[in-house]
């Protein structure tokens, strides 16, 4: 089984870049990687954003292996910030 990080960055609603390390396997990730991008940017906030690809990478079978964010301001004000997920599959 291999083991995969996404990175989102986030910036005061300019929607999100996702990036991935380039890894054994990957083209197991790379149909979802590609839903993500469009879906993933209609979401407001960052923390929106990293549960709502967690919720993806398990719909699609992956296990959650860790995730880490950080978020630079208060919920209602412009929020930049940036989450990563690791996972399995």
């Amino acid at each position: 089984m291999s083991t995969f990080t996404l990175k989102g960055n986030y910036a005061d609603n300019a929607g999100v870049q996702l990036a991935m390390k380039e890894a054994p396997g990957a083209e197991a990730f790379t149909p979802l990687l590609e839903e993500a991008k469009s879906y993933i940017k209609f979401f407001d906030t960052p923390q929106e954003q990293n549960l709502e690809m967690l919720w993806m990478l398990e719909r699609a079978g992956f296990t959650i292996v860790s995730t880490t964010s950080t978020f630079g301001a208060e919920q209602h004000d412009p929020v930049n910030g940036h989450w990563a997920v690791t996972f399995a599959g």
